[in-house]
């Protein structure tokens, strides 16, 4: 399909960000990503939102371009960690003819110094489809810039420090030519296929270490270093970020 020039590159500029093709597509990402990611999802706000999709796309649309936009509250959304399962034998004595029949019942196991069980929760949050539409246009938007900053994570590795490619984790689905970054956002791709980066992410130690390898002494060690950052999410304030793109762009 044949589009206007205008949409061969997207700029982060308030033109692009009210755009409804731009908006569409935006819709068209978040429903994907959602559906296939989130088991937790609002089904049916996803369904009402395609009903819908002209009429919502043109509201998202008109409130950023009159500056009266209000974002939905955040839901919290506990949900449990992975935890041991196992059979256990009861019998449920409410039948006399059954009182000496043993049953198999499906139960988390009990941690060991403790009456009850405990069950660790992670705390995600539960966005509108709206909401996420608006987040998804501003990422497209900042999408060839940042990951033409961070580098083509396909980069051969004798060339990833001097280009200083570090980052190969949740990457967004890009073309590179030049060292530059094109964005696929008209489809329905996010993120680069998974197996693709992470191949690399573990095969990048894996060959700086046989290299060292053959250089290093007899006293000497190669280690492999790994830093989780925990929590690191948890402390990200989503409205304080809205509010420096929307100022950055002048919106």
């Amino acid at each position: 399909m044949l589009l206007n020039k205008k949409y061969s590159n997207l700029l982060p500029i308030k033109d692009y960000f009210i755009d409804e093709v731009v908006l569409l597509n935006a819709w068209k990402k978040s429903h994907q990503h959602i559906r296939g990611m989130n088991s937790y999802v609002d089904c049916l706000d996803l369904d009402k939102s395609s009903l819908e999709l002209d009429k919502r796309i043109n509201n998202i649309s008109l409130s950023l371009s009159s500056e009266s936009l209000n974002l939905s509250d955040l839901k919290l959304i506990p949900i449990p960690k992975s935890h041991t399962w196992k059979f256990i034998e009861y019998n449920t004595h409410k039948n006399i003819s059954e009182k000496d029949k043993k049953f198999l019942k499906w139960t988390p196991i009990e941690t060991s110094n403790e009456s009850k069980l405990l069950q660790p929760m992670r705390p995600l949050a539960h966005i509108s489809i709206n909401d996420q539409v608006l987040f998804t246009a501003l990422m497209m938007l900042l999408a060839n810039k940042v990951e033409s900053i961070q580098g083509d994570p396909l980069t051969n590795f004798d060339s990833v420090h001097e280009k200083k490619i570090i980052n190969y984790g949740n990457r967004l689905y890009c073309r590179y030519k030049d060292d530059e970054a094109n964005y696929s956002w008209g489809n329905s791709n996010v993120y680069s296929k998974f197996f693709k980066d992470y191949q690399q992410f573990l095969s990048r130690p894996i060959y700086f270490g046989r290299k060292e390898r053959q250089i290093k002494k007899s006293d000497e060690q190669i280690y492999e270093v790994h830093l989780d950052f925990a929590k690191f999410y948890d402390s990200v304030d989503r409205t304080l970020l809205v509010k420096k793109y929307l100022s950055w762009l002048k919106i």
